[in-house]
């Protein structure tokens, strides 16, 4: 008997969390080709939508930034991630993507680290990466990118847990320089024991302007 209320009890909190999932609602605040075929309605900034909707991109480099409502989250997501996994919906995409897992927001761990940057990244204004590898003065990650046949170095900027990546990749000698498309190497170096960790080399960034 015990053991039926407890197979019960699991089966109405699983309806009750695919209950919830399904009533997410995701409002967009930022589309770089406007506009997007969502549910069958043209969306724009500010419009909201369903996780369950079908997502019909008009261009093929569509990019948006999406806030869930209820979880506050931001996301982004592209026509080129959704057609390359044969997503329709949100939901489908969320379910696959480790950039949109239940992880996100939490800190991770050096392994977590690796697989999770070893992606395709668009970048809008920044990507903020949380870890528990700490950072500081000694202890910092940096990226390595090629420009015009040189390997550029650039020190990455800390945030309280961790680090980002922004705009400012794109300059030399603090002087700006046109973004572009490339692979990144990221590292993470402890200059007081003198060692380099190896986070990826292989993150693959587009900028979006």
């Amino acid at each position: 008997m015990r053991a039926f209320l407890l197979i019960q009890i699991f089966l109405y909190c699983s309806l009750c969390a695919m209950d919830l999932h399904a009533q997410e609602q995701y409002k967009i605040l930022y589309l770089n080709i406007s506009p997007i075929e969502i549910g069958g309605e043209e969306c724009r900034v500010n419009d909201c939508f369903n996780i369950s909707d079908n997502i019909n991109w008009t261009n093929d480099k569509q990019v948006m930034k999406v806030l869930c409502l209820q979880t506050q989250r931001q996301s982004v997501v592209a026509a080129q991630g959704f057609k390359n996994g044969k997503h329709k919906s949100l939901s489908s995409y969320i379910t696959q993507s480790k950039r949109m897992s239940t992880r996100e927001g939490s800190l991770l761990t050096l392994p977590q680290l690796q697989d999770y940057l070893t992606d395709t990244f668009h970048l809008i204004d920044s990507i903020e990466v949380k870890t528990v590898l700490p950072v500081n003065e000694n202890q910092f990650f940096y990226a390595d990118l090629q420009y015009n046949g040189e390997c550029i170095h650039k020190r990455l900027p800390p945030t309280t847990h961790g680090f980002k990546i922004d705009f400012s990749l794109f300059s030399i000698d603090d002087k700006p320089i046109a973004p572009f498309e490339t692979e990144l190497s990221i590292y993470y170096l402890d200059s007081e024991k003198g060692e380099s960790t190896t986070i990826t080399t292989n993150m693959h960034l587009i900028p979006v302007r």
